[in-house]
């Protein structure tokens, strides 16, 4: 844009000197002619002080050119700087509407773990309280609960990572040794070892954020794995109802 604007301030300059050397010999010519009825020193005065016009004229078009080209570098600086902050205003204003986003998901997924948190915590009342004479299941709940296997597991979820062949069959073993109907129940071959798994964590307490960290999988795939053991342990369509259930096997 500047190099166009430099051309055009050239061509006008070329253009007025073009006009002025034409003026130039037209009066220089018209001169001549008369230089036969005039003295040498008229003749010599006139082309001075027709030279001292052309350039006043050139110094005024020029000096006039330079103002019109410093305020047009004005004005187009100026519309730089506005858009400039215009586009740092615009940046900040979708910065914040993302961060504002990301913390909404954050808040709405530790509200999540709450409440299967909760959930969790309310099942372990209940069971402890369904038959309160009897403190022996309540307290084999509470030492697998509290077992350091299963706090191992806790944490693994807390880091999301994956659990080896070895830690899945200590768990197993855990589960045999204080709930062997349970293990019994959901070792049926009708089940794959994925869905074992997820009957393992549903009975320990693990919520299914946990259970998709620890087998690498999405919360929704973890659903969908509880809604098919459902139906085959216990003929019900969806996931709902499936943990009370597992619960319930002595």
């Amino acid at each position: 844009m500047k190099k166009r604007n430099l051309v055009s301030y050239l061509a006008i300059l070329m253009a007025i000197g073009f006009i002025i050397a034409v003026v130039g010999i037209i009066i220089d010519g018209q001169v001549m002619q008369k230089s036969y009825e005039t003295t040498a020193a008229q003749s010599y005065n006139y082309r001075v002080a027709f030279l001292a016009m052309a350039a006043f004229a050139f110094l005024v078009c020029l000096v006039a050119i330079i103002c019109m080209n410093g305020l047009r570098q004005l004005r187009s600086s100026e519309v730089e700087i506005l858009n400039e902050h215009y586009t740092n205003l615009l940046k900040r204003y979708y910065d914040a509407i993302n961060d504002m986003e990301l913390l909404q998901k954050d808040i709405e997924s530790i509200r999540k773990k709450k409440r299967e948190q909760i959930e969790s915590l309310q099942q372990q009342l209940r069971l402890c309280s369904v038959n309160p004479s009897d403190n022996h299941e309540c307290n084999i709940e509470r030492l697998v609960l509290d077992s350091q296997l299963v706090s191992h597991f806790h944490s693994l979820a807390s880091k999301a990572s994956r659990v080896s062949d070895a830690e899945w069959n200590a768990l197993m073993q855990l589960l045999e040794i204080h709930f062997p109907v349970f293990t019994q129940r959901i070792s049926s071959p009708q089940l794959t070892e994925s869905e074992r798994r997820v009957c393992m964590l549903i009975r320990l307490r693990f919520v299914p954020t946990e259970m998709a960290a620890l087998m690498d999988v999405s919360v929704q795939q973890i659903t969908n794995i509880r809604s098919r053991i459902n139906s085959k342990l216990f003929r019900r369509k969806g996931a709902q109802g499936v943990d009370v259930l597992l619960n319930s096997i002595r």
